[in-house]
């Protein structure tokens, strides 16, 4: 009898040995992103006395702006790797530690063609990326459904979301103008956003072909979203 309840302790001992390892580790990786966050916010509060550093140099607006481009990069580096074993995606992150880091990244904030070119660059290696994932066949065979929702159903969508942000602004006694309600259709009809990719990337599909449809789908919409406000731009002079 004695040896048959040894028995059953050390499975039962390896089980709660494991549990504890594993809320230990859990513990540490949110630690470890608190403490990050944490770091990124005492940095804002003394961004005034960083950049007061550069300030003595005849070229102190481009160096501060080039430090905080490098601090963009490396606190993008280590968002991704402390994203890893959190149920967090790495754009949430993104998210919450770019609020806290508010302060420190306003000349680059403050720069619209530096943003601009920042934004657009990294758009552009997200649907790099997107496309790298996908194979060129598949995307062939697939371009039928493809083109249905990110062209017909963006067109759609767009048309829909006119017709409703110019019904209830009439509603409410403020009509917005034509130009107005075309261009809010087409910036609310990319309804996915290209950053959902790395999160997609993720996930296991039993079916290869639907993995295929949404991450072409995601990247291709947000695309055609952009030249369809583009075109409503230059359309009506805005």
């Amino acid at each position: 009898m004695r040896e048959n309840r040894s028995l059953f302790k050390a499975p039962l001992q390896q089980d709660s040995g494991r549990n504890s390892n594993r809320v230990q580790a859990t513990i540490t990786r949110y630690g470890r992103l608190a403490f990050a966050l944490a770091i990124v916010a005492m940095a804002s509060q003394y961004a005034t006395r960083i950049f007061s550093f550069f300030a003595h140099s005849p070229e102190g607006d481009h160096l501060t702006i080039f430090f905080v481009i490098a601090v963009m990069f490396a606190m993008s580096f280590v968002m991704f790797h402390l994203a890893n074993g959190t149920v967090l995606p790495s754009f949430v992150l993104a998210v919450i530690f770019g609020m806290a880091a508010k302060p420190l990244f306003a000349p680059v904030i403050e720069a619209r063609a530096v943003l601009g070119a920042l934004v657009g660059f990294g758009a552009t290696l997200i649907l790099f990326g997107g496309g790298l994932e996908t194979a060129f066949d598949n995307f062939r065979k697939l371009f039928p459904k493809i083109f249905s929702i990110s062209f017909l159903g963006l067109l759609l969508a767009a048309f829909l979301l006119s017709l409703s942000a110019s019904w209830i602004s009439g509603a409410l006694g403020r009509p917005l103008s034509l130009p107005v309600c075309l261009l809010l259709g087409a910036v609310l009809a990319s309804t996915d956003p290209a950053a959902i990719i790395p999160v997609i990337k993720r996930l296991r599909f039993h079916n290869r072909f639907l993995k295929d449809i949404i991450i072409s789908e995601s990247a291709v919409t947000d695309a055609t979203g952009t030249l369809l406000t583009f075109a409503i731009l230059s359309a009506f002079g805005i």
